[in-house]
């Protein structure tokens, strides 16, 4: 699955139509969305919820 692929990676989706940066880790049934920022708790999900979209993994950043 897209999400397998995905797991342990930093990830593009949305989550209730806001769009989130966060890695991707997944617990039993449930995503994990964690933050870059240790203070903040992880969102977590239903594998199969319909408020979860993955649009895609990062590959790289570019500052200008």
């Amino acid at each position: 699955t897209a999400t397998g692929e995905a797991t342990g990676r930093i990830v593009v989706c949305t989550v209730d139509d806001m769009i989130l940066v966060k890695r991707l880790g997944i617990r039993g049934r449930k995503l994990l969305l964690k933050s870059a920022h240790k203070g903040h708790k992880p969102m977590v999900v239903d594998e199969d919820s319909s408020r979860f979209r993955l649009i895609g993994i990062v590959v790289g950043t570019s500052r200008t």
